[in-house]
């Protein structure tokens, strides 16, 4: 029976990764391909070849189940890892690595832009907001104490405000707000 890695590792989302195969494949699912042709190497076939008769034995082979994947015990994945081990300190094979990121070793800084500034502008409560000569306004405190509400509006407010409040609303908080208008009108008929 022709094999597909997800079924032998039990995984939805196992993939086949050429460049990191020892890494991805094998250590993480304890599974290997047994049985590839030594005429065709062991790596990305779009690296290695594009001749079809390669590509159509292979096919074949893997059809016929001469090549498969086959579950690692224990014992056999420690020793394939000793085996790499000797082979990666002689030199034999390398590790593949990526590259390093060009701006390594230099520090980074948040920048702190005027997007954010703006998405982050803090406004005052109606209860603390201060008149022209600086002082809190006591008529406001005074009704908000009287009433128990916390919700209260005093005064106009510029129109340019209240631009500035509904341009940070989501389409959620706009909808939640014109329900609320509609449940507690502010002005009584």
């Amino acid at each position: 029976m022709f094999f597909f890695i997800e079924e032998i590792t039990g995984e939805p989302h196992a993939k086949m990764q050429w460049v990191h195969y020892f890494r991805n494949v094998v250590t993480r699912y304890l599974v290997v391909v047994e049985g590839w042709p030594t005429e065709i190497p062991f790596m990305n076939l779009s690296d290695v070849s594009s001749a079809l008769p390669q590509l159509e034995a292979l096919l074949r082979n893997w059809e016929s189940e001469s090549i498969f994947w086959r579950k690692l015990t224990e014992q056999e994945y420690h020793e394939m890892v000793r085996k790499r081990n000797e082979q990666l300190d002689s030199g034999e094979i390398v590790e593949h690595s990526r590259r390093t990121h060009s701006d390594k070793g230099k520090k980074h800084r948040k920048q702190v832009g005027q997007a954010w500034k703006e998405k982050h502008t803090a406004y005052k409560s109606s209860e603390i907001i201060e008149d022209s000569d600086g002082e809190q306004d006591d008529v406001h405190s005074e009704k908000v104490a009287a009433s128990g509400s916390t919700n209260a509006v005093s005064g106009p407010t510029s129109s340019q405000d209240i631009d500035m409040a509904f341009s940070n609303l989501t389409n959620f908080d706009y909808n939640t707000l014109l329900q609320n208008l509609d449940d507690f009108p502010l002005f009584s008929e």
